[in-house]
């Protein structure tokens, strides 16, 4: 067990966990109580509500204050996730090197085994510490409603006055095409200064901090319920997919991973790299590590399917 994650304080979660089952259980006596409430006077009918609504405000003053102290700990515990996700990704890239470098020659096949064998076992233990503080992660989740997130901060003003080689822009936009009835028109999707750097040195901008302008196809999944289509899901510059509810894509089925799997938006276009997932990620009938988006994919995530559509 993590040192970091033994620091954690689970008991308020466990607490929310039982108020959460009483408040269930008080709503199924709601629930029949409205489905039966004719067979009974409505003075009697009037009195049990009221006996219910009075419990389950007891619970929620009951909850309140537990929420805030877990919410405190859920913070805590989403930075180590994080950590624990870099690290998890390094091990990941250190032995997709690691096949590189023996697919090219550098490596023989006898030094290769020995790296690999320590590469995986440093790949097994972050994924290991991994699904665990994902484990724990859940069941914070599962008792914390979601705090609405407050709108996002208005852009700096633009610059006065940008030089031929734009060396004093600090601000940084991937705008992507959206169709309208009146034609293409243009949106804004915010990204980091790392990835702004890096699209726009992809785009083909020279050195000393000069930037370009990237056009990108909008990109988005379409549902394939039964062979009709089904729900219609928007991508942004990174969309994550899995069975939590903190997922950009939600899939609520035990053969979908906690984070399954991610859609990142580069310079050429949209990709999905799976992330170690236990049932894997398949595009058009193979199983993928990480796959180039083209329009008209067929992604299969556990049983779910989508068709990737460019727009």
């Amino acid at each position: 067990m993590l040192e970091e994650l033994e620091k954690i304080d689970t008991t308020d979660v466990e607490a929310l966990a039982e108020i959460k089952r009483d408040v269930e259980g008080v709503q199924k006596l709601v629930d029949n109580a409205n489905t039966s409430k004719d067979k009974v006077a409505p003075a009697i009918y009037a009195r049990v509500m009221k006996d219910y609504a009075a419990r389950l405000k007891a619970l929620e003053d009951k909850a309140r204050p537990l929420r805030q102290k877990a919410r405190s700990e859920f913070t805590k515990l989403r930075a180590l996730h994080g950590q624990l996700q870099q690290k998890l990704d390094e091990a990941q890239l250190d032995q997709s090197e690691l096949e590189f470098r023996h697919e090219i020659g550098e490596l023989s096949d006898a030094e290769f085994e020995a790296k690999c064998k320590s590469a995986q076992e440093a790949l097994a233990g972050s994924k290991k510490d991994f699904d665990e503080v994902d484990r724990i992660s859940q069941s914070f989740v599962e008792v914390i409603p979601a705090v609405p997130e407050p709108p996002p901060a208005k852009p700096p003003p633009p610059a006065p006055a940008a030089s031929a080689r734009h060396s004093e822009m600090l601000t940084h936009e991937l705008r992507v095409p959206q169709t309208s009835a009146a034609g293409p028109d243009f949106g804004t999707v915010v990204v980091s200064l790392e990835e702004a750097q890096g699209l726009a040195a992809a785009a083909g901008a020279g050195p000393g901090g000069n930037f370009a302008t990237i056009f990108a196809t909008r990109g988005r999944l379409v549902e394939d319920a039964d062979g009709k289509q089904g729900q219609v899901f928007m991508l942004g510059p990174i969309t994550t997919v899995g069975r939590t509810p903190e997922n950009n894509i939600p899939l609520d089925k035990p053969e979908v991973s906690r984070r399954h799997a991610q859609i990142v938006l580069g310079a050429d276009g949209f990709s999905i790299s799976d992330n170690s997932s236990g049932n894997g990620t398949y595009v058009n009938g193979e199983r993928i590590t990480k796959h180039k988006l083209k329009d008209g994919d067929r992604i299969q995530i556990g049983t779910h399917c989508f068709f990737f559509r460019e727009s």
